[in-house]
């Protein structure tokens, strides 16, 4: 409304490989093809005036390199040069002195330099070599739990003999753990990270989601999220993770079989992170000059598990177990068979183990590039007798290895565990065994459950949450499609980043239509559903309000989360309250033109025009809760007119401007305002006036002008101007002027808005005080004598005081007020 008062870290330049910024010398920007020697070579020589000084002498120019020092000719003769003197020969060795002094300097500068420059070479070689390392190799990303948990999960019911001990071979720190106690152990200190965010990151994150439904899809969102995170912290390790996992879940979310696919998904998560970690650990080990790859496998996965064997559990690979089940632990079936037929054996269990392996290969093959066989989508379908065949060799394996590969192939044991041992100490290790045994189950729905419960039963309690953030709980509860849980597990006990992953999580899940896995303690899948929007909506709630208190993103930045809510009536109402609480009217919803029409606002990029009046509507009545705060209820009229509700806004200043005995300055500033609004859009002919028109809401207009002219009547009454209070209210007609007239004022009331008639009674008494003032002054002015005109003008003021009385009797007014009306009127008798 035109006239309403409502109301980076900087960067450092790097030096050079050849020479540092500040060297007096101007070294080359480049060297990097030539030796150390080659580039102090190229240094240049101090230029002019620098040299000139310390190669001559002030005195004398220099002698001439191709003449005598003794002698000159002179005209063919030879003659003696004259004798030094003294002056000169102290110049010439003055020279002397300066130029080896020069010399000096200058050799010790080039080797100097030469130190300088070798250093920098081989720093910039120790950067250079990490980098690429780290771009080949990469960081593990296990839910910052990787490399310290080094306990799989035990059952409650796992014999309490069986109790592991948790071994951290970086730090030599060995923790005792029981099945009843903690599954796994985090070594990490256990300080947790309270402080906010890094503004980068949550401008990362905030730039994402601007772009999510427009020019990304919430897959592209997670990926893009986790190429740009640097896993460098447990808790963004689990971050980092989670997103790859969700990357998976997605393509699967339509499917009929939704927990399935989402367990198969899962799997092959799980399965490609163990791949990486071994092609990574071989790649690093080659960098580091450590091991070369010799076996003579065709499939990479079957080369590089040969290699880690030897890396990681120095032996070489005669013994094919480790290797094939690394293949098996990273899924691909094709390799591992080629380890079998590899090692040449010959036994009735080697038979077996073809026949379940070329099943599964065959999965893999029949899957387009797939690496691993749970790729295809299906459920591998192994005969139940072989099934049973291998796990009954179980007990009778000679290591962990061979057990791994007779529970995996089975389906029918679990993983044993080791606190020493790669691939069976982790709790990826024991989810992986978990989720393939069910998934090997003709019941798999059922085991996936049993899964879930078994998550449960162990509670976040169980899982040493030191400094993972949250993850070392939340990404079991995941891994097993309790995302609603693991959400608000991950917010609660994650501080602002635990908030902030948690947010970003939910949005991208809840918007592919991820849900629960359907528990036995609820009833249907839109249950489940509805509790994952139901705490995605919760968690972009709160984070929206950390956004608001941060002036970088402010309002705009937590309407931006606010907006992508799933239930479109949820995220109204949370925009609604977002405009109430923070009064960024016209920067989220636009401005008004003259016409009274809202012109742009950023809320039009995300709701339709309806859903935006509706949303204004609950913001004006959010903040009308409190009518004694100016400000809010500005704002509340604001919202109102650019909702194009206009008769609210009427509504609302007719509310605010009811007349009262006494002026003050909250009512006179209303008033004021009223005003403005019929100047500026009643007035004239406007948008604003023909809506009202249209809707039929006319008696608002002539409400509003009768209350303006009340407000008039009782400021000159309080200040006893009672002629022209009495021109007003005989202008408005509402008290009547004979007899006849107290019926027809008797309708009309009844007529009147409720505004009008609650202030009626007060009218009315103003009325007769002003006629009792002007019978008193006439009496005063007839102390000297009467005449004919002032007795007719007491005998009409009595009859309008007889007939305010009747009329008051008439429309019903309370007892008090219609006695003390009769006793003016006797006082005018």
């Amino acid at each position: 409304m035109a006239t309403m008062e409502w109301n980076d870290l900087s960067s450092q330049t790097l030096p050079s490989l050849s020479g540092t910024s500040g060297s007096a010398w101007g070294y080359p920007s480049s060297s990097s093809n030539g030796n150390v020697a080659n580039a102090s070579d190229r240094v240049s020589r101090p230029a002019g005036n620098a040299t000139g000084s310390l190669f001559s002498s002030p005195k004398k120019p220099r002698w001439n390199d191709d003449h005598d020092d003794t002698m000159d000719f002179v005209e063919g003769e030879r003659r003696h040069s004259p004798i030094e003197s003294l002056e000169d020969c102290l110049a010439r060795h003055q020279q002397e002195m300066f130029t080896k002094l020069l010399q000096e300097t200058h050799e010790e500068t080039r080797r100097v330099t030469n130190e300088r420059i070798q250093a920098q070479l081989n720093a910039a070689w120790d950067r250079e070599q990490e980098v690429w390392i780290q771009e080949l190799v990469g960081q593990r990303s296990l839910g910052g739990s990787s490399e310290q948990n080094r306990l799989a999960l035990q059952s409650p019911q796992y014999s309490t003999s069986q109790s592991l001990v948790a071994v951290d071979t970086t730090r030599g720190n060995a923790v005792g753990a029981s099945p009843f106690n903690h599954a796994f152990t985090s070594l990490h200190a256990t300080t947790q990270d309270t402080a906010p965010p890094d503004s980068r990151l949550v401008q990362l994150h905030l730039e994402v989601v601007r772009l999510l439904g427009k020019e990304s899809s919430p897959p592209q969102a997670a990926a893009k999220l986790e190429r740009s995170i640097e896993a460098t912290t447990p808790a963004l390790s689990g971050y980092v993770t989670a997103l790859q996992l969700v990357q998976q879940l997605i393509p699967k979310t339509t499917s009929q079989h939704a927990p399935i696919q989402h367990a198969v998904a899962t799997l092959v998560h799980l399965c490609h992170q163990f791949r990486t970690i071994i092609v990574h650990r071989v790649r690093k080990a080659a960098l580091a000059g450590q091991h070369a790859i010799t076996t003579s496998y065709r499939t990479d996965l079957a080369t590089q598990a040969s290699a880690f064997t030897q890396i990681s559990l120095t032996m070489d690979d005669s013994s094919p177990w480790p290797i094939l089940y690394y293949c098996l632990r990273c899924g691909d079936a094709v390799a591992a068979l080629e380890v079998l037929d590899s090692a040449g054996l010959a036994s009735e269990t080697t038979n077996l183990f073809r026949r379940v392996l070329s099943t599964l290969a065959s999965m893999q093959e029949n899957s387009d590039n797939a690496s691993c066989f749970w790729q295809s989508g299906g459920l591998p379908r192994v005969a139940l007798a072989d099934r049973q065949a291998l796990a009954g060799q179980f007990d009778r394996a000679l290591n962990d290895f061979a057990k791994g590969v007779y529970a995996l192939l089975s389906g029918l044991n679990n993983l044993p565990t080791s606190e020493t041992i790669i691939g069976f100490m982790n709790i990826e290790d024991y989810l992986t065994g978990l989720l393939w045994k069910a998934l090997m189950q003709e019941n798999a729905d059922e085991e996936l459950i049993s899964v879930a419960n078994l998550i449960q039963e162990f509670g976040p309690a169980h899982f040493g949450d030191n400094e993972s953030g949250g993850w070392s709980y939340a990404m079991p509860l995941m891994v097993t499609q309790q995302y609603s849980q693991a959400l608000s597990h991950l917010a609660n006990t994650g501080s602002s980043m635990g908030l902030l992953q948690a947010s970003h999580l939910g949005l991208i899940l809840s918007t592919c239509g991820v849900y629960d896995l359907e528990m036995p303690s609820r009833s249907t899948n839109a249950d489940q559903r509805h509790s994952l929007d139901d705490v995605a909506a919760a968690l972009m709630t709160a984070y929206g309000d950390t956004l608001v208190m941060d002036p970088a993103t402010g309002a705009l930045g937590a309407l931006e989360y606010l907006a992508r809510i799933p239930s479109k009536v949820r995220a109204r109402k949370e925009v609604a309250a977002l405009i109430a609480k923070t009064g960024e009217i016209e920067q989220l919803v636009g401005q008004i033109d003259r016409e009274g029409i809202r012109v742009g606002g950023t809320l039009d990029m995300h709701f339709t025009a309806t859903d935006i009046s509706f949303l204004l509507d609950e913001s004006a009545g959010i903040l009308t809760r409190d009518r004694s705060n100016r400000q809010n209820v500005g704002s509340a009229a604001m919202c109102y007119l650019l909702a194009g509700r206009y008769a609210n806004v009427l509504e609302l200043l007719n509310q605010l401007i009811s007349p009262a005995r006494g002026l003050d300055d909250n009512l006179l500033f209303w008033i004021q305002q009223t005003k403005s609004f019929h100047d500026n859009y009643l007035d004239k002919p406007t948008h604003v006036g023909e809506v009202l028109e249209e809707q039929g809401k006319q008696g608002l207009i002539q409400t509003s002008r009768i209350l303006l002219e009340l407000n008039n009547f009782f400021h000159k009454i309080q200040e006893k101007r009672f002629n022209e209070a009495m021109t007003i209210v005989s202008k408005l007609g509402l008290v009547p002027d004979s007899q006849a007239d107290v019926n027809t004022k008797g309708s009309d009331f009844h007529r009147l808005d409720r505004l009008v008639q609650q202030c009626y009674p007060e009218v009315l008494l103003g009325v007769m005080e002003s006629l009792r003032f002007e019978h008193r002054q006439i009496q005063l002015d007839q102390q000297g004598g009467s005449s004919a005109v002032s007795r007719q003008r007491l005998l009409e003021i009595q009859g309008k005081a007889r007939f305010i009385v009747t009329l008051a009797g008439l429309v019903g007014l309370v007892n008090d007020k219609v006695q003390d009306l009769s006793r003016l009127e006797a006082l005018m008798i």
